[in-house]
């Protein structure tokens, strides 16, 4: 995954064509264009065209899901040792900024966000 300013984005428009789509943002053409190359293995009989249909991402709620867990895969799994003791915060920050120890954008609503859902889920 890309998390360079200009995100691959070569055209005129790419900018608002490759918007964050999905739970976790999905965001830029070279973004997008990864992603699809995901699906096209994974999905390998599909004709969905996320490059030259980009609110596909949106349409859908299990592509939503998909875009997430692959951006994730490919720019979160391998950065935290994932346990009861992984920091929400550091999360966020790589999430939201790409750098560790950097203040999230609306860090307090997310960590809100995090204590009401972590209520819920139990994954032991």
């Amino acid at each position: 995954m890309h998390r360079r300013k200009n995100l691959g984005n070569i055209h005129p428009g790419d900018g608002w064509a490759y918007i964050g789509r999905g739970p976790i943002q999905i965001t830029g053409r070279y973004n997008y264009t990864e992603f699809q190359k995901f699906y096209n293995k994974v999905y390998p009989a599909s004709n969905l065209d996320f490059i030259k249909h980009p609110n596909l991402i949106n349409s859908i709620n299990e592509i939503a899901m998909i875009a997430s867990m692959f951006w994730c895969k490919q720019f979160l799994w391998n950065k935290f040792v994932w346990n009861e003791f992984t920091d929400p915060k550091e999360v966020s920050s790589v999430v939201n900024t790409g750098k560790y120890g950097k203040v999230a954008n609306g860090e307090k609503a997310r960590l809100k966000y995090f204590e009401n859902i972590n209520k819920f889920i139990d994954c032991d």
